[in-house]
């Protein structure tokens, strides 16, 4: 437990606790910075509170007893590789005040197959081999209205994701964003002015609409 009064929990601060279960963070903290709970593989519950704004770069990166994330609607940023690795993930809720997903951020969550993004964000995270959503177990996937660039390689290698609809509010949908899913229906909003190059590449498509 981290008790009221605490704001900011620091850089590395609980990094490779391999032993920690459970965390209860007070009603006063703010920021969790980068990497502090990296590596804690054994953690299981965390309870976020409403008082959180940014989750640092790889703040539960590799914390594969993870199984479910509520991230309060107090949360603006979620940093690159933030949920790295959590591949026992299965169930995540993104607040509506998040406008910005980092790169990498729920990276190799196999065992996520839903995800809702709320319009509030204005960028869902890319990058080569570090596309926010890259490699999940995706099934299900719905863009909020107010979502405005999909980076590169967000969605890469979602297998098992067969559609998708990109709302209006969307103008930029990067390299290789959906590259290797298994999408077979994509339809494509109308505020759309950039695809960028083979971001639909090796897809199993029966059915685009622009």
């Amino acid at each position: 437990t981290v008790g009221n009064g605490v704001t900011h929990i620091e850089e590395k601060a609980f990094n490779s606790c391999g032993n920690l279960v459970s965390l209860k963070l007070g009603n006063s903290v703010t920021v969790i910075g980068d990497e502090v709970f990296d590596g804690c593989d054994g953690l299981t519950s965390v309870n976020f509170p409403d008082s959180l704004t940014t989750i640092g770069d790889g703040a539960f990166r590799s914390c594969k007893g993870l199984t479910v994330v509520k991230i309060p609607d107090s949360v603006i940023s979620i940093g690159n590789g933030a949920f790295d690795g959590c591949d026992g993930l299965t169930s995540l809720k993104i607040g509506k005040s998040v406008s910005a997903i980092g790169a990498a951020a729920f990276r190799d969550c196999e065992g996520l197959t839903t995800v809702n993004i709320p319009g509030s964000v204005e960028y869902v995270g890319g990058g080569r081999l570090a596309g926010a959503f890259a490699r999940c177990g995706l099934t299900s996937v719905t863009i909020g209205y107010g979502v405005k660039e999909i980076g590169s390689r967000a969605f890469w290698a979602c297998h098992s994701l067969e559609d998708v609809a990109i709302p209006d509010s969307v103008t930029s949908i990067g390299e290789e964003a959906f590259s290797q899913c298994g999408l077979k229906n994509v339809t494509i909003g109308k505020g759309v002015k950039i695809i960028g190059k083979e971001a639909f590449d090796s897809c199993e498509l029966t059915n685009v609409t622009i």
